[in-house]
């Protein structure tokens, strides 16, 4: 590397053997360029002695060396006569020796057949344990081989060998009714509601009044039970309903089907009834079976709708 063009003072203090001060300007790996002091020159990518130095750092470039060489040896500790000695070659490096590693954990000890093993780990035997055993704490101080408990089948059945599946006839539902569905509660949790169902059956009469007789059949699309009656007409008057039921087989159902007993849905003189008693009805209704609906008697009702609440079942 071509020294830098420098003036005539900074080659007598080369010629002298000495070294010149300067500013670190840029520092990359163990070389770094540096601003002398007097005159301003820079010299760039010059080897660096002693450090660690960063940048803005005071340091010495030693023009004495085959090739000038920033020395820092205030930051590194040294002393001149170390300086003097890694320039000439003499030295054993800028960082001090680190002090030596003891203790006892040694492979020639602990590994005397350098297999990468620890010895007492190769002696450790599982005896007449089980395959896949695992050694554990005795919780007294020792240890012992022992098997892995058997993982319960949790399909919330009970049932062992049952292939993993979910077997819902073993999922209790506590005190619920029939027909309850497990849904959640709104605060994180979940509870079995009733499924509650309705039928609307609207008779009208086209402006006149109602006539007696069957007026319509319509089959049950679900299991489930009657719950409650209303009537509500379209303006007030009298009129008695009576359902009937059968199956499709023996469809369609006549008054010997009949399931309200005594006590038919009615109006009198009024214009809305309810009933949730259902004295003496087969509340009990079943998927596809059909219900005929029959006016027994009427007056000035032109237009009523009978609704049918159900618990579904």
């Amino acid at each position: 590397m071509a020294v830098p063009r420098i003036n005539k003072n900074i080659r007598l203090a080369v010629k002298r053997g000495t070294s010149y001060p300067a500013v670190v300007t840029d520092v990359i790996g163990n070389r770094a360029s540096a601003k002398l002091s007097i005159g301003g020159a820079t010299v760039h990518n010059l080897k660096v002695v002693g450090g660690p130095i960063e940048v803005g750092e005071v340091v010495n470039v030693d023009y004495t060396t085959p090739e000038p060489t920033i020395v820092a040896a205030g930051k590194s500790g040294l002393s001149e006569g170390d300086v003097q000695k890694i320039l000439r070659g003499t030295g054993t490096g800028v960082n001090p020796k680190p002090p030596a590693i003891t203790g006892d954990m040694f492979k020639s000890t602990y590994d005397t057949d350098d297999n990468g093993v620890v010895d007492e780990a190769e002696s450790i035997t599982s005896g007449s344990s089980g395959d896949g055993d695992v050694l554990t704490a005795d919780g007294v101080g020792g240890s012992a081989f022992e098997p892995l408990p058997t993982l319960a089948n949790h399909d919330h059945s009970g049932d062992v060998g049952d292939g993993g599946t979910f077997d819902a006839a073993n999922l209790g539902s506590g005190a619920a009714a029939n027909g309850a569905v497990l849904a959640a509660d709104g605060s994180g949790g979940a509870a079995w509601e009733a499924r509650y169902g309705g039928f609307a059956i609207v008779l009208d009469g086209g402006g006149s009044q109602l006539s007696t007789g069957v007026h319509l059949y319509f089959e049950i699309p679900f299991d489930c039970e009657i719950v409650s009656a209303r009537l509500m007409a379209k303006e007030s008057g009298s009129i008695v309903i009576d359902l009937w039921k059968d199956t499709y087989a023996n469809s369609p159902p006549t008054v010997a089907d009949s399931i309200t007993a005594s006590a038919k849905p009615t109006l009198s003189s009024a214009q809305k009834s309810e009933d949730t008693t259902l004295t003496g009805w087969t509340k009990t209704l079943s998927a596809g079976n059909y219900l005929g609906v029959n006016v027994d008697s009427v007056t000035t009702i032109t237009q009523v709708t009978l609704s049918l609440r159900v618990l579904k079942t």
